[in-house]
């Protein structure tokens, strides 16, 4: 008897196990060439999967319930838009040994600052396939320099000739007199920043019924890249999916099965119910040819 039971297990293990193995996933290629898309020139491709099928050696009807869509693209580095401001104030200097100005200390100088901003615009690619149409835009990111203290001087010459480089300041006054002022030695600095969208970026979608019936249909399946903001460079499109393999060879003129819409019961949970009332009714029949043994395990 355990030898039967154990025999009976292992064959359904198999069959459970070449379930499981018995679809192949295929990646394919749209083939599109990397280019740019703009504003008016959205791009239009397909994916080819009969070569694909061919090439792995399926046959028969085919039958596709699931798969993936993943499109990449990048910005174009388009020139940032450049804005500049500037402005001074009093700040808190002093020198290191090095004669290198520093922001400590307790004299103040009149700091003159620079800032520069670049900002890149926003670029969304619309990617339509089937029924359903999908987004993404390039990343966002923030990135911020300083340049070091530049001490701003003039030259100043005596009535011998004599030249020397001297401070350029900034008199500040605390009152009307000449005696709360104080002038301050100026000092420039640029800080610049560069602010918004750019990078790689991808937009990855399912397919939807639409999608697998066109499949289904003839092996092809349409998209279509569209710019919402901005301009990007196209870089792939890819489209991966399982088949189930089949018997026979199809054929050109074959007709090509829809997809089933109907959720079929799992193959998995069917073979477990299928062992389990197996087992129970092995017992059950074990225990009807041995009347002792069930009365001992009834006292």
């Amino acid at each position: 008897m355990k030898t039967s039971v154990t025999r009976f297990l292992a064959a359904a293990f198999l069959a459970l196990a070449w379930i499981s193995a018995s679809s192949t996933p295929i990646t394919v290629s749209s083939g599109a060439a990397a280019t740019l898309v703009a504003p008016g020139s959205p791009l239009s491709g397909s994916f080819d999967i009969n070569a694909a099928v061919a090439s792995a050696g399926l046959s028969g009807p085919l039958s596709i319930s699931a798969g993936t869509l993943t499109f990449r693209f990048s910005d174009d580095v388009d020139a940032s838009v450049r804005t500049a401001s500037s402005g001074g104030s009093l700040t808190n200097l002093s020198y290191d040994f090095l004669g290198n100005p520093h922001y400590t200390g307790s004299y103040y100088y009149w700091l003159e600052t620079q800032l520069v901003n670049y900002g890149n615009p926003l670029e969304t690619a619309s990617v339509t396939v089937g029924g359903t149409t999908s987004a993404g835009s390039s990343p966002y990111a923030f990135h911020e320099s300083a340049s070091g203290l530049t001490q701003r001087t003039h030259t100043v010459c005596n009535f011998l000739g004599i030249c020397d480089l001297v401070p350029n300041t900034t008199r500040i006054c605390s009152s009307g007199f000449v005696s709360g002022c104080t002038d301050y030695n100026i000092y420039d600095q640029t800080i610049t920043s560069t602010s918004g969208y750019s990078g790689d970026f991808a937009v990855t979608m399912s397919l939807d019924a639409l999608a697998i019936t066109d499949l289904l249909a003839d092996g092809l399946l349409d998209f279509l890249v569209a710019p919402t903001a901005g301009d990007f460079n196209f870089l792939s499109a890819s489209l991966t999916f399982d088949i189930p393999g089949g018997s026979g060879d199809p054929g050109p003129d074959t007709p090509v099965e829809p997809p089933d819409n109907s959720v079929p019961e799992p193959a998995s949970l069917t073979l477990v119910i299928i062992c389990m009332s197996c087992l129970l009714a092995m017992r059950a029949r074990r225990r009807s040819r041995h009347p002792a043994a069930r009365l001992a395990s009834s006292t």
